[in-house]
This record gives C-alpha cells, sequence and structure tokens, in this order.
C-alpha cells in the first residue's frame, strides 16, 4: 500500500494540459537508447524535470532528427509538448494505453537544443560501446529478418521486425520473447553460469562475476525494468547463499518491485511491469501446485517427459494472473500459447546460447562466429516456420468489463487455496467437491455475464493514412470494409494490408478506384490478392499505364464484379451511403490540343465521393483540374455543402478550387499530399483560406494517421500524434 501510495503521488495528472501545443523550455534525460525507425526519427523515452519553471517528474516520448544523442545525456530543449494518443492507426497491434507517457516532443534541428551535457558515467559509454558493437556483429554475419528477430531479443530494439513475423508471435501468444523480459535474462544467465563451469571458480566468485556481467548487460540494453527485476532477484539470492540464509522468491520479487518504484514511480502505470511482476509471482506461486498434479503421472519419472512438464507448468502459472489483463488491454486470448511457448521456450534457449557464443568468438575466431551464424539463421527460420504452423488457430476475442477481475481472482482463490482444493483431495471429499462445484459456477457466470466471443458493432470510422500514395479505408457499423485507392505498392503491404488483417478482416464490400494514376492503383494489386472483393468501381477512363491493364487482367481472374460509376449513381452498405459526383456520364472528352497532356484528361474524370449518414457528410476529392471543378461547380453546387472535405492535392494557381470551397464550406479540411519544398506557397494560400472559413487544417504528413468518426451526432477527427 504504501508504495501503491507513493506511485500515484507522483504520477502526473491533467494539470499538464496548459502546457501542451506551447513552446517551453525542457529540461531531460534520456531514459532509453535512441532507436532510429522507418523514418529519418531517432526515438528514445526521456525523464523531464523541468517544464517552463515547474520542477516535474514526468516521462515523455521524443523524437529527434539528431544523431548524436546518447543514453544517459542531459539536455535542455526549447519546443512544444504534444499529448500523447493512445492509438495507432498504422499498427493497430499497438493500441494499449501507454499511461506512463506524459506527451510526446519533437526535435527537428539542433538548434533547438539549447544546452547538450553527454554522460560522464563509465558503465554508460561502455554498454554503448558493447550495443554498437553486437549489433555490429548481427549486421555482418545475420540474414535481415533474423536480425531483426535477434535485436529485438537481445538488444530490445523492435523497429525492423516485419510486420507478418510480429502477426505470427502475436496469434500464437509468443509475442513475449520479442521482448527482454525475465526469460532472456534468465536464459542468459543459465548460459553464463554453464559457461564459468568450465573454469575451477569457486561458485560464489562465479556468482559475483555473474552478477557484474548481468549488470553490463543491463547497461547494454537501457535498463528495462524485466531486466530489472530478475537482476535485483538474483542479487537478493545471492545475499541469501552468502549469509546462509533461506531464499525467499515472492520477497526478492517484491525487494525489486520496491527498488523499481523507488527509483521510477511511474513504472507503475506501464503495461511491462504490471505483466512482468504478475507473471513472476504465477511462476513463484502456482508453479508447484500444477507441477503436483503431473507428479502422479508415471511418465515423470522421464527425464525429457519432466523437462517439458515443468515447461507446461511454469507456462500455464504465468497465464494465471495476466490473463485478465492480457484480454483487458488486447481483447484476445490465444489458446494455443501453452504448445507454441513449448517451441518458442526451448528454440529461444538455443538461439540466444549461439548468438552470446558467436560473439565472444566475433573479435577472435571470426570463421567460428560464421559458422555460428549461419546455423542461427536456420534455426530462426525453422521456429518461425513451427510457430506458423499455430497460426490458423484464431485467438479468442474477448470483452470484458471491470467486474470480470473481482470474479476471476476469487476463481484463482478458491482453487488453488491449499485449504480448499490441495489439501483436501486427500483429506475430505465433500470439502473439495464444495469448492469445486463453486469453481464451476462462478466461471459459468463469468462466462454467460462478463465476456463476448462475438465482435460487437462497431461504429463506423474511417481512416486515413499518411502514406506517399492515396488510401481511405471506411470500415461501417456492421464491419464491412470500403475501399478508396489502395496507394503504392509499399504503402499497401507496410499499412493497409496489416490494418485490415489486424481487425480479422477477409472481406472487402467495395473498392473504389477513383482515378487509374500509379500512385493510387498499384497497392490495389497487393489487395486484391490478399482479400476478397465484392464489387470494382472504376471510372471507365482507360488509362495506358501498365499496371491499370494488370490491374484489370487480376479482377477478370478473380471474378470481381466491375462496375463503372458516373455522377448520379449511389451505392448503400448499411447504413451509409456513397454518392458520386463526378465525372459525368459518358465522361469528359478529351480536348483535342497539344497543350493539355494526358494526364489532364485522366484528373478531370477522377472520382468524387460524397459520404452521406443522418443528414452529415464527407467529400473525397480526387486530383481534379479545372474543367472537372467548373463543371461541379455549375450543376452539383447544391450538393457540395459538406462537414469534413478531404484533399488529395491543391494547386494555389488554379483560381476556380477557390469557387468549389466557396460552395462546400467545410469544418475541417484534411489534406492527404505529401507537399514538396516547392510548394510551400500551395500550403500556406489553403491556411489562409482555412482561415477565412473558419476550418480547422490537418495535413497527414505532420500528424499521421487520421480518423474520422461520429460523436453525439457530429464527426470529430483524430490524429496518431
Amino acid at each position: 500500500m504504501v508504495i501503491g501510495f507513493y506511485s500515484f503521488k507522483n504520477i502526473p495528472s491533467s494539470t499538464l494540459s496548459p502546457y501542451y501545443n506551447k513552446k517551453v523550455l525542457f529540461e531531460l534525460k534520456v531514459l532509453t537508447h535512441p532507436v532510429k525507425g522507418k523514418s529519418k526519427y531517432h526515438h528514445f523515452e526521456a525523464f523531464v524535470s523541468r517544464l517552463g519553471r515547474i520542477r516535474t517528474s514526468l516521462k515523455i516520448k521524443v523524437f529527434a532528427r539528431i544523431d548524436h544523442l546518447k543514453w544517459g545525456d542531459r539536455l535542455t530543449v526549447k519546443g512544444t509538448l504534444h499529448p500523447f494518443k493512445t492509438h495507432n492507426f498504422t499498427e493497430p497491434d499497438q493500441t494499449f494505453k501507454r499511461s506512463d507517457l506524459a506527451g510526446i516532443l519533437f526535435i527537428n534541428r539542433k538548434s533547438q537544443i539549447v544546452r547538450h551535457e553527454p554522460s560522464s558515467n563509465f558503465l554508460i559509454k561502455w554498454g554503448i560501446f558493447l550495443r554498437k558493437d553486437i549489433a555490429r556483429y548481427l549486421d555482418k554475419y545475420y540474414m535481415p529478418v533474423q536480425k531483426s528477430f535477434i535485436k529485438a531479443s537481445l538488444l530490445g530494439d523492435r523497429t525492423n521486425i516485419p510486420a507478418p513475423l510480429k502477426d505470427i508471435f502475436i496469434k500464437t501468444g509468443t509475442i513475449h520473447i520479442l521482448a527482454i523480459s525475465g526469460l532472456h535474462v534468465g536464459i542468459i544467465t543459465l548460459i553464463l553460469l554453464s559457461i564459468t563451469g568450465f573454469f575451477a571458480i569457486p561458485d560464489k566468485i562465479r556468482l559475483i562475476i555473474i552478477l557484474l556481467l548481468l549488470i553490463i548487460y543491463n547497461h547494454i540494453i537501457g535498463y528495462r525494468v524485466p531486466a530489472i527485476r530478475s537482476t535485483v532477484m538474483f542479487f537478493s539470492m545471492l545475499v541469501c547463499l552468502f549469509f546462509d540464509r533461506d531464499r525467499n522468491y515472492l520477497n526478492s520479487l517484491f525487494l525489486a518491485a520496491f527498488f523499481i518504484l523507488l527509483l521510477d514511480p511511474q513504472s507503475l502505470k506501464s503495461l511491462s511491469f504490471q505483466l512482468s511482476f504478475l507473471a513472476t509471482a504465477g511462476i513463484i506461486i502456482f508453479t508447484p501446485c500444477i507441477e503436483n498434479i503431473f507428479k502422479k503421472s508415471r511418465l515423470y519419472s522421464v527425464k525429457v517427459v519432466r523437462y517439458f512438464l515443468k515447461l507446461i507448468s511454469a507456462s500455464i502459472a504465468a497465464q494465471i494472473l495476466i490473463f485478465p489483463l492480457l484480454l483487458f488491454h488486447f481483447k484476445m486470448f490465444a489458446y494455443s500459447a501453452v504448445l507454441a511457448n513449448m517451441i518458442a521456450i526451448p528454440s529461444m534457449t538455443l538461439i540466444l546460447a549461439l548468438a552470446i557464443a558467436g560473439y565472444i568468438f566475433f573479435h577472435l575466431m571470426g570463421f567460428f562466429s560464421a559458422v555460428l551464424g549461419s546455423i542461427n539463421n536456420l534455426l530462426i527460420a525453422l521456429m518461425t516456420y513451427g510457430l506458423e504452423q499455430f497460426h490458423f488457430i484464431k485467438p479468442l476475442s474477448f470483452y470484458i468489463r471491470m467486474e470480470f477481475f473481482l470474479f476471476y481472482f476469487l476463481l484463482v482463490v478458491i482453487i488453488f487455496h491449499k485449504r480448499l482444493i490441495l489439501l483436501t483431495i486427500t483429506k475430505s471429499q465433500t470439502t473439495w467437491k464444495t469448492a469445486l462445484i463453486l469453481s464451476l459456477f462462478i466461471l459459468i457466470v463469468l462466462c454467460a455475464s462478463f465476456t463476448n466471443h462475438d465482435h460487437p458493432q462497431t461504429p463506423l470510422g474511417i481512416y486515413i493514412f499518411p502514406t506517399s500514395g492515396k488510401s481511405i479505408v471506411i470500415c461501417t457499423g456492421e464491419k464491412r470494409y470500403i475501399l478508396i485507392d489502395g496507394g503504392s505498392s509499399t504503402d499497401a503491404r507496410r499499412h493497409i494490408i496489416p490494418f485490415l488483417k489486424k481487425r480479422n478482416n477477409r472481406i472487402l464490400h467495395y473498392i473504389f478506384l477513383t482515378s487509374p494514376l500509379n500512385e493510387r492503383m498499384e497497392g490495389l494489386l497487393d489487395i486484391i490478392k490478399n482479400f476478397k472483393t465484392g464489387s470494382f468501381i472504376d471510372t471507365g477512363k482507360i488509362s495506358p499505364v501498365y499496371n491499370y491493364h494488370r490491374l484489370l487482367e487480376l479482377i477478370t481472374d478473380k471474378n470481381i464484379p466491375y462496375n463503372i460509376a458516373s455522377r448520379g449513381d449511389k451505392f448503400q452498405v448499411d447504413n451509409i451511403e456513397l454518392e458520386i459526383l463526378n465525372p459525368p456520364r459518358g465522361l469528359f472528352q478529351p480536348v483535342a490540343s497539344y497543350k493539355v497532356k494526358d494526364s489532364v484528361n485522366i484528373k478531370n474524370n477522377s472520382m468524387v465521393i460524397k459520404l452521406n449518414k443522418d443528414g452529415k457528410s464527407i467529400i473525397f476529392i480526387s486530383p481534379i483540374e479545372r474543367r472537372a471543378v467548373k463543371d461541379l461547380h455549375r450543376s452539383q453546387s447544391n450538393k457540395l455543402r459538406s462537414d469534413i472535405l478531404v484533399l488529395s492535392e491543391f494547386n494555389h494557381k488554379d483560381y476556380s478550387l477557390y469557387r468549389l470551397l466557396e460552395s462546400i464550406r467545410p469544418r475541417t479540411i484534411i489534406v492527404t499530399s505529401r507537399y514538396p519544398a516547392h510548394e510551400k506557397e500551395s500550403r500556406e494560400v489553403l491556411n489562409q483560406l482555412a482561415r477565412d472559413y473558419n476550418a480547422e487544417m490537418i495535413y497527414t504528413d505532420e500528424k499521421g494517421a487520421c480518423r474520422i468518426y461520429e460523436r453525439e451526432r457530429r464527426w470529430e477527427v483524430e490524429t496518431s500524434l
């Protein structure tokens, strides 16, 4: 209780809201190793000791376009703190709440750093050097996918893991092996014990050496919560050994929790802290109880069988306490996790052992290190293939309320409390039967009242991705999906396909191709191969581009219904209506002039779509030229009024677009184009127009992915930053 009170007392509250979106001075300390993601930014977590003129104890996420920042550095930065959003639409698996982070800070140039004090800690410098050296070894001897796996499990760098590989680990319940946890530290400790066992060193000195190596390893990975917990527990057991005291694992666990919360009280709100300590507590408390059940089997005397039974016992015990937490955050339970972990954990032990041995020989015997790296490449591929066999077993989806926790832990107490079950199995059959009946009754109540295996009705959501191409996904209230354009091939593989797969969706009700431009149709080739399509809607404008003919051939091969839409056509999907405002029937005929390029004729015939729902509307405008704009303003002005306008491009020299905005008068303008530097003038003009119409401007290249949803009879826009 004292730890909990002290922790929550020091956790920042909503008093930060006056400082959001304002430029102030920050005094920071870099808490994690800066890692470069897929963008130009290096991201890391930082501790804020001063915000403006007030002293704080906050933890924030920092994105910096600067290479020389290191873990442990102290900075004074002039910047703007943005509120931390809980959803990342481009990576849907990262949707759990990071309540320990107070906000996001961007450092775009060196001039924002007022003062920079590099860390003078000798151990930190050694940790950074070893981390870079290990990364250099992995870059030399490992294949790209295997390298990303080893970097995640050994160094904690998960930035370059391919989405399909991550999806396999999520669906099989083995995602924990991709993050630094007590399992990894335990495996590394066993490997170090085996290596030091070859030398004639007294046991106590061996343990001290291993403790020092674990401290160095913490500096390599940046003192993550699970690694600190394992190191503190190992240290407490070492103290018990020196003073000849009985070892109590629960006391060691509570000592580690006290030590971590004393240094960083906000860790209590971190999901990694909660999962790490609950899983370890479950292993300590429940593993002996589960092993007692297996000991009655005759096969328990066989050494190999006994090893796997102990592994199963520990895996089940670890899941007992974290089970409700996983349901609450991830809304799913992979019941194939026990069997999948029987493949993952032994394989992980061997893979880490070979990786450590390969690094030891990296500077001594390069050939031997290369051989071990090749073996590890094969082992990782085989382990991934083995886990992929469980991938077809879909996890169960659960949607729980807070009452679930009360009844669940009550059921755990009834089953595992030794006075109710374990001792009464041999003494009193009546008590055992009573407890079992009560347990089953509570289990039935839980299943009937507090969980739901079916997906609930999903509210309308419109998702716009910050991609180089253009693509919009519409999810209706009945969980039907509509796709407007497919973006580039890279966008489809990185954003759209993983987004749809994470929502267990395999059918696209409609696909609209607004214009046969390469940046809009290239990704459709990959999307149509991965998803069943109800109907394909096109403008009928033939394009000479090779990818367009490939797309038409693919639609024919898959027997997808092909329709040509024109002005006045309406498509009803559940409770929304999609109305086509452009092109007109018969299309705009090409202008016979050498000054008019073919791309202009294609853009004039681009599709303009209006989404209507309960008196509210959104207009999606593809890149259209002056001829189409004038025609829309003349013949469709009564239908152009809308709450939100989604623009792909805006040319400030095309004055007819100003008349179009005058007719629409949107409350929010979303621009999906990534404006190059020479189009800065277009952005300035558009910002001025938004101010004139009192509209909010959102650029996806600045704000990230956008989601449009309904709230209190109006549209709301949420961005991923």
